[in-house]
């Protein structure tokens, strides 16, 4: 047999259902009905029933510790039974039959229920067809005094049937309900003390005019106090009173001046014990319904809960966004937006996306300035495609944002949510890389075609033996993959160092200009002339600093008209911001357009004046003034007029 996980028996509740068994097998033997009757009461199947569902473990089948508690019911019944008069073997049968009925009774409520707790209204049924059976077997069987083996005719069965019926359906329903039933976490209110007050006598009330004035047709009275206690009552509360009504209506048929008989096929007694059957059903019913409603609205009012506070939690979560989300429902309506929304977009949105054009209100074109359509805000791209990148384009704001659109499905039917985020920020760097990469696309295709042309040109001459022309086909070839190694070096120390990690150091000026400048040997004729002044010690990252000079040194030897050499003064001094050094790179060269002096420091920008004679990437004024920007300092560059070339003026922290 199953049961639902049933503890150890405690003591205190041994030591209850042993008194109970007690009271169980000496009342009815005190009763000495008429020959040839039925016993009026008869409880041992009932507390042998409770008793083995205290006991059991959880097996199909009966186990060794039910067995054993099985001898102690028996014994238990014959010691006590044979200590009041019965015959010996009418004990050892009534014994052996009652204990047998409770098994069977235990069998079939656990089969019929799934478990030992009164959990449904199911769970009702379950006792009547369990106390049904067992009553069955214990009348068949001879399971009381005055009757052997199917000795019972078809009256007395029924009888016997209903009135054992009354206190077995009772006594396991409220037993039940009192050992193995948890209390609800719902369960209603507990009843106010007036009912009680009002209940109580009303219960006594009800019980003895039913008993007392059996000439009046009042014996449905006696359903009234369990219908009150279903209604007012929890499970718990309905099972004590349904209880104690029992016990009251039994006390009343052992009066002397009881005047409900047996006469007849259906007599008064036996409408009272169905009065009896129905009234505790009618509670039972009443309270498990309302406990499961009460459970049932519990469980309700936790999952609102729970929805209201996730629903809470992603709107806090959507609304401190900073990309901005709308939903779109499928008649057009804005179901919803965050802030971010509104602030992205720069004005507040329609409340219909079909009402009013989303294009013509808040200016949407694509990156490029070209139109759009308001379908191709809410068309959700293929999984292979990028999210579309947008311009917003206001009066007194333009704002880039890249925007991806996905379908939702809702219970109003499908919606279309459009996520975006500002990209503002990010469109220059994506101008810069556009950029780079058509000065890459230039500078290394041209190099790259001549590299491909002197080579052809140098294994023409080969193979017809021009031997002398070999060499210089080659040099110009090694020429222009100097040239395509340039701009490959310019970006990658670019990519380096612009967001490389600062290491700040101590260090003189000195040995690092040293240190670049040695790189141009003085036997080359168009090495240059040096001219070197810096005393000062800095604070700041010596690789960084190197790379700033390295460019600078190598742009004022690289921009040089033919017929002129390279000269390069390189100073130090103190700024005029103190703690500050200010380094003066100044140069011979070819100078800077006027109206240029600032825009040489953008990246890939170069002088279209010089793109043509000069090689090179548009990055290492640029990566300069990245490395000066991340030390705090400033740097700026001033023709030399009259005598041409340029001034490079930089700052770096003193140390």
């Amino acid at each position: 047999m199953v049961n639902d996980a049933q503890p150890k028996l405690a003591p205190g509740r041994l030591a209850f259902i042993l008194a109970c068994s007690v009271v169980g097998v000496v009342l009815p033997f005190t009763e000495h009905p008429a020959r040839g009757a039925i016993p009026e009461l008869w409880p041992p199947m009932t507390v042998f029933f409770v008793w083995f569902t205290l006991v059991c473990e959880g097996n199909r089948r009966p186990s060794t510790r039910v067995l054993r508690h099985a001898g102690v019911m028996f014994a238990l019944f014959v010691v006590l039974a044979l200590l009041l008069g019965s015959a010996p073997l009418t004990t050892l049968r009534m014994g052996v039959v009652n204990v047998v009925a409770a098994l069977v009774m235990a069998y079939l409520f656990q089969r019929t229920n799934g478990g030992w707790a009164l959990h449904s209204p199911r769970s009702i049924y379950a006792v009547m067809v369990a106390a049904v059976g067992a009553g069955l077997v214990a009348a068949l069987l001879g399971g009381f005094p005055g009757f052997g083996p199917f000795e019972l005719d078809s009256r007395l069965l029924m009888w016997w049937v209903i009135r054992n019926g009354v206190f077995m359906f009772v006594g396991a329903s409220t037993f039940m309900v009192l050992f193995h039933t948890p209390q609800s976490q719902y369960a209603d209110r507990s009843a106010a003390w007036w009912e009680l007050a009002v209940l109580a006598p009303f219960s006594i009330a009800c019980v003895w005019l039913v008993y007392e004035v059996p000439g009046l047709p009042l014996s449905w009275m006696l359903l009234l106090p369990g219908i009150a206690a279903g209604l007012i009552f929890d499970v718990f509360g309905a099972a004590l009173t349904v209880l104690s009504i029992s016990v009251l209506s039994a006390a009343f048929t052992m009066l002397p001046g009881n005047r409900f008989g047996y006469e007849g096929l259906f007599p008064a007694s036996i409408v009272v014990d169905l009065l009896v059957i129905v009234m505790t059903f009618l509670a039972l019913q009443l309270s498990l319904v309302r406990e499961q409603r009460a459970t049932v609205m519990g469980d309700l009012r936790v999952s609102r809960a729970q929805t209201r506070s996730q629903a809470s939690f992603l709107t806090q979560v959507l609304d401190s966004m900073n990309d901005g989300v709308i939903v779109v429902g499928q008649d057009g309506t804005v179901a919803y937006h965050n802030p971010a929304a509104r602030q992205l977009l720069g004005k507040p949105l329609p409340a219909s996306a079909r009402e009013t054009s989303w294009i013509d209100h808040f200016g949407i074109t694509d990156a490029e300035g070209a139109p759009v359509t308001d379908q191709d805000l809410v068309t959700p791209l293929s999984g292979t495609e990028p999210d579309r990148t947008l311009l917003i384009d206001n009066p007194g704001s333009k704002r880039f944002i890249q925007a991806g659109v996905a379908t939702l499905e809702t219970d109003d039917g499908p919606a279309t949510m459009v996520l975006f985020s500002d990209v503002t920020a990010q469109r220059p760097r994506f101008d810069e890389l556009a950029a780079f990469a058509r000065v890459v696309a230039h500078d290394l295709r041209t190099p790259l075609t001549g590299l491909n042309g002197w080579i052809e040109l140098a294994r023409e001459d080969l193979m017809e033996g021009r031997w002398s022309h070999v060499e210089a086909h080659l040099t110009k070839a090694q020429h222009s993959g100097g040239r395509m190694t340039t701009v490959i070096e310019d970006w990658l120390a670019y990519s380096i160092h612009r967001d490389g990690r600062l290491t700040p150091t101590v260090f003189e000026l000195a040995p690092v200009v040293q240190e670049v400048l040695a790189g141009y040997h003085p036997q080359d004729a168009r090495a240059g002339s040096f001219d070197v002044d810096v005393s000062h010690r800095i604070e700041a990252d010596p690789a960084l600093v190197r790379q700033l000079l390295a460019n600078l040194v190598g742009n004022a030897m690289k921009y040089v008209a033919d017929d002129r050499r390279p000269e390069l003064l390189i100073t130090s001094h103190a700024d005029d911001e103190q703690g500050w050094v200010r380094v003066d790179v100044r140069d011979r060269g070819i100078g800077i357009p006027r109206g240029q002096e600032e825009m040489i420091f953008d990246e890939f920008h170069r002088a279209p004046e010089h793109a043509e004679d000069f090689g090179g990437s548009g990055l290492g004024l640029s990566l300069c003034k990245q490395i000066v920007n991340r030390h705090g300092g400033r740097i700026s560059a001033a023709s030399n007029d009259p005598d041409h070339g340029t001034t490079f003026s930089f700052t770096l922290p003193a140390a």
